[in-house]
């Protein structure tokens, strides 16, 4: 059966999360020499429309997205872009929430979650989990607003309480990277507005956690 394992796996997470499946693709879209990301996407994407192709409906079709977050986040505006859409993917799913009523026990407010917003990279890691801190933003942000905090879009991705989730992120992007491959992770901020030192000592860092992942999966 042609794309079987895929087929399979969408239909786990259909069956566990409902409709609608929004497939967020970080990979590269462009590569200057060997096609391998470009590569991956192309049967990525011939792997959901044929999925789709055999959907009974359209509520069951799978929604493909596909951003170039190495290049996307260098934009000036990145951030909110990537915020305010989150928000619209959010809206199609819903999210859980339960606030009860305090002053009557029988009233409650109830939402439920009806659908996920699915994310990755290449190996899952460190674009992903970039991503995945921004949609943790956003659903923090609606969560304090249902529950009655005005609460507006982080400007700094380190403000009040958010820099609380954000390190979070951080530190569980390096606990999965080090189980994973073996090394720190490479991207850790949303944002990519540091100076040129800083943003040099970062790819320093890079190279080494890319040489440490490759000596610790070959050797290792």
């Amino acid at each position: 059966i042609r794309f079987h394992a895929t087929k399979r796996h969408f239909a786990l997470l259909t069956e566990r999360y409902g409709h609608p499946c929004i497939v967020c693709n970080l990979t590269k879209k462009k590569e200057v020499h060997k096609r391998q990301e470009t590569l991956l996407n192309f049967w990525y994407y011939e792997a959901i429309d044929y999925i789709n192709s055999t959907c009974l409906n359209d509520k069951q079709k799978i929604i493909y997205h596909h951003y170039d977050l190495q290049t996307e986040r260098l934009q000036p505006k990145f951030y909110k872009m990537f915020y305010d859409q989150s928000c619209k993917f959010i809206e199609r799913t819903n999210i859980f929430c339960f606030i009860p009523k305090f002053k009557d026990n029988n009233e409650y407010h109830l939402s439920l979650q009806n659908g996920v917003i699915r994310s990755n990279c290449v190996d899952c890691v460190d674009r992903t989990n970039v991503y995945q801190q921004v949609i943790g933003l956003a659903v923090l942000v609606i969560q304090l607003r249902q529950m009655g905090v005005k609460a507006e879009f982080p400007e700094k991705e380190n403000e009040e309480i958010y820099g609380v989730i954000t390190d979070t992120y951080i530190r569980m992007g390096h606990e999965l990277s080090t189980q994973y491959a073996g090394s720190l992770a490479h991207k850790q901020f949303i944002k990519d507005n540091r100076n040129s030192i800083n943003k040099l000592f970062d790819k320093c860092s890079e190279i080494f956690n890319t040489f440490k992942r490759y000596f610790n999966n070959s050797f290792n």
